[in-house]
């Protein structure tokens, strides 16, 4: 989502089931202005085999960056007033789950995301953390369920 040119506003996914995503992100938001992703499935993510610990949501806040633009002006603009609420994130039958639900990887001076709304989420077995909310403000975070086994990475033990 996020037109290269100009700001995406009131944007609403609603039941959209997301399956077995190479590498990338389900939904992208980038530089976009209100939005609700809601009542999805993101099932089953394959992950790059050369990415770090950045890499893997399942709805990611982007920002339009010299290296993240594809077309239009790179003129880093967050995204803000965003809705998560009722969604599934997990593995699919065929592949494991995602990296996390939500977050961002990309960063500029002065940009930060902002008015996040997390709320009635089911994570399962995350790959890295259940929630990566890196430059972000005013994040609220309620009836988050994450059921992630201690048994992977740096979490091990702990």
């Amino acid at each position: 989502m996020g037109a290269p040119d100009e700001v995406a506003q009131r944007v609403e996914l609603s039941g959209v089931t997301v399956r077995n995503v190479k590498w990338w992100h389900g939904v992208e938001l980038n530089a976009v202005r209100t939005a609700t992703v809601s009542e999805c499935r993101f099932e089953g993510w394959i992950e790059a085999p050369t990415a770090g610990l950045w890499h893997g949501e399942a709805v990611q806040l982007d920002l339009p960056t010299a290296g993240t633009t594809w077309g239009g002006i790179a003129d880093n603009t967050p995204s803000t007033d965003i809705r998560i609420i009722d969604n599934y994130c997990g593995p699919s039958q065929e592949y494991p789950g995602w990296g996390k639900l939500t977050g961002s990887h990309t960063g500029a001076a002065g940009a930060v995301h902002s008015d996040i709304w997390i709320e009635r989420n089911l994570i399962e077995n995350a790959k890295w953390d259940a929630i990566g909310p890196m430059n972000t403000s005013r994040v609220v975070i309620r009836d988050l369920t994450a059921l992630i086994p201690f048994s992977r990475g740096s979490n091990q033990g702990r």
